[in-house]
């Protein structure tokens, strides 16, 4: 071969793949979806257990004759940060949730043991 001469063949430059940007558009979303299935169930959990404080804390002669008519309840996170520093270890998690009732409001801590039951500590009337 001559210098003048090309050669028969010659390189292909390297195809610009897709792949790499498909394979991170499927794992995003896939984490999303597992993202929002994780939200879906804590938002599950919050509401049976905000159901299940409504009944405690309704069945509770102390808090119903100063609240009324349990409607609303709501988790106060500030407050149960507070209440896990003086926690007792192996007593269960201690929750504050706010209520609002048909004749007042108050915030009430409850522990929920290992099992799932509720058990009411303290209730404080709002003034």
């Amino acid at each position: 071969m001559t210098e003048y001469q090309v050669p028969a063949y010659t390189e292909q430059p390297p195809k610009k793949g897709k792949g790499c940007l498909i394979t991170v558009l499927i794992v995003g979303l896939l984490s999303l979806v597992f993202m929002g299935s994780c939200a879906g169930f804590v938002w599950f959990g919050m509401e049976s257990m905000k159901e299940q404080v409504k009944t405690e804390v309704a069945a509770d002669p102390n808090v119903s004759a100063t609240v009324g008519d349990v409607q609303e309840v709501k988790m106060d996170v500030i407050a149960t940060g507070e209440a896990g520093k003086e926690k007792k270890a192996g007593s269960g998690e201690v929750i504050v949730f706010r209520i609002t009732g048909s004749e007042g409001s108050g915030r009430v801590k409850v522990r929920v043991t290992k099992t799932g039951e509720v058990e009411v500590l303290e209730f404080t009337p709002d003034e």
